[in-house]
């Protein structure tokens, strides 16, 4: 009994040392209180805030002032209200090529349409036709990367400090950064990430008031931090610990051939071009898992490009405004394999947050097949072969049919017959129509 009561102090020890309560804990907080949240946000919060870091910084270097993330945080946390969709790939595990849903190799990006933004053609395509597209004139933003928080770089794992990775200490804090000017504190910080970094292959550089990371290619890009003194509640024990939040941003460019992340074209017409770095030689089975999350239109064509492609539009946790996207009248399914579709959270064909499904086509009323049938719609240029079923059809095959696509109808009179051009009932067992 005494053994085991041994073990377990020096195991509350272990755990309080690898948050560093081995110091005297306060009763009560000596500066702000930082959540866990600030540290590692949520998917969709830190993806949109890494879409507006790039732009503001593509912009500057274009001699273009933009605040778009500073007004982006003044919205709040949702993010969902501003007029960029970003494109988030999963690429924090470094692995190149993951294994999917349904026994599949490939990647998973996820499309953020935040609050009714309008995409015109979303399409992954090969990096030679990528290459191609960068020449066009029509072009209005190219993110060749992302940015990065510095506590992405040498987590060495349980106990490694994520507010705080450099270990600053309070003393620092208060010597070289409290109340001193921004030339001494960048100054300062440079031999500090010089040497964090030392193994990462990373160059920075002070430039007047500002740190950079400087790349290969002679490129410059700023870095972005914001440091300050928090306190962190700890449950147990109970008490107060001060310590150094360290946010700090530094652009990690996605041209590596060891990533499996893309660059992105944004169009002035609202298309969205990502580059595919997949290798599809190693079999049938490779292909990509692609989510649509937030309230917007596609007008245009989704086209996902070669592989085993599955296509997933389901009410999600996602924002204010929860899931769902309209197809317009002239939008295209192409090279899909599974289309994936959701109402509420743990009821396909029930009630979502944003309506009653995630998925509502668009109808051209004006245009008619010779037995005057309207026929313009999502379905009429698509592939024919999309095999669409409910997202609940993982768990058990005889709910693959549970689900609801909504059709606009409301510019339709009742004695009008829609053609929808294909079948959407399967067997139970099969993918047969």
């Amino acid at each position: 009994m005494i053994k085991k009561y041994m073990i377990l102090a020096l195991c509350i020890l272990t755990y309080q040392l690898s948050l560093g309560y081995g110091e005297q804990l306060s009763d009560t907080p000596n500066f702000r209180i930082s959540l866990d949240s600030e540290e590692t946000p949520a998917f969709e919060k830190s993806s949109y805030e890494d879409l507006l870091r790039v732009i503001d910084e593509v912009n500057r270097q274009n001699s273009i002032h933009s605040n778009f993330f500073i007004n982006g945080t003044n919205l709040g946390d949702e993010y969902s209200d501003i007029k960029f969709v970003p494109v988030a790939q999963f690429t924090d595990n470094e692995k190149f090529i993951e294994t999917l849903v349904e026994n599949r190799l490939g990647n998973q990006k996820r499309v953020y349409l935040g609050n009714n933004n309008v995409i015109q053609n979303i399409s992954i395509i090969s990096k030679e036709n990528f290459e191609k597209k960068l020449k066009d004139s029509d072009n209005s933003y190219i993110l060749e990367g992302t940015y990065k928080n510095l506590n992405k770089y040498n987590d060495t794992g349980w106990g490694f400090n994520k507010r705080n990775p450099m270990e600053l200490t309070l003393q620092e804090y208060f010597t070289n950064i409290h109340n001193k000017p921004r030339k001494d504190i960048v100054n300062f910080l440079q031999p500090k990430l010089q040497e964090y970094l030392a193994n990462n292959g990373i160059e920075i550089i002070v430039k007047g008031e500002e740190l950079y990371t400087k790349e290969k290619d002679g490129k410059e890009w700023k870095i972005l931090w914001e440091i300050e003194p928090v306190s962190i509640h700890s449950i147990w024990p109970e008490g107060f610990k001060d310590d150094v939040l360290t946010k700090i941003y530094l652009y990690d460019t996605s041209d590596n051939p060891d990533k499996s992340n893309g660059r992105i074209i944004y169009k002035k017409d609202g298309s969205i071009f990502i580059e595919d770095k997949l290798d599809y030689s190693l079999g049938d089975n490779i292909g990509k898992d692609i989510e649509f999350r937030g309230k917007g239109r596609i007008d245009g064509e989704i086209d996902l490009g070669q592989g085993n492609n599955i296509l997933t539009i389901k009410e999600q946790f996602t924002g204010k405004h929860g899931t769902n996207v309209i197809l317009g009248p002239y939008a295209k399914l192409k090279n899909i394999t599974k289309i994936k579709v959701g109402g509420s959270i743990g009821r396909d064909n029930d009630v979502s947050l944003s309506g009653k499904t995630s998925l509502i086509m668009d109808i051209d009323p004006k245009i008619k097949n010779k037995d005057g049938h309207l026929i313009q719609h999502a379905f009429k240029d698509s592939d024919k072969n999309i095999i669409f079923e409910s997202s609940s059809a993982i768990l058990n095959k005889k709910y693959k049919n549970d689900f609801c696509i909504e059709l606009m109808t409301s510019k339709i009179s009742n004695d009008n017959i829609i053609n929808m051009g294909r079948n959407l009932v399967y067997d139970d067992n099969s993918d047969n129509t």
